[in-house]
């Protein structure tokens, strides 16, 4: 199941979707681009998702910087679109 977290007011990303039992999230950023991540650690996930105004910056360099995390850069859908 995917939570979509959008709350926060970031200065680089817009939105993000995760994924605790796959451990997966997608991050959209505020220059229209889109990342999915694989292989991110579950605890992290959680974390964001018990706390959701911490800063989404640190975050995504803390967690997806991660040697470990796969990603693949894709396009937005339209309606993504519309959250940047």
């Amino acid at each position: 199941m995917k939570s979509i977290i959008s709350l926060n007011d970031s200065s680089c990303v817009s939105q993000i979707k995760v994924d605790a039992l796959t451990a997966k999230v997608e991050v959209i950023y505020k220059t229209g681009t889109k990342y999915n991540y694989s292989n991110v650690p579950r605890e992290n996930i959680i974390s964001l998702l018990l706390n959701p105004n911490q800063s989404w910056g640190r975050w995504v360099n803390r967690t997806l910087r991660n040697t470990d995390v796969e990603f693949v850069k894709s396009m937005p859908t339209v309606s993504e679109l519309s959250i940047i």
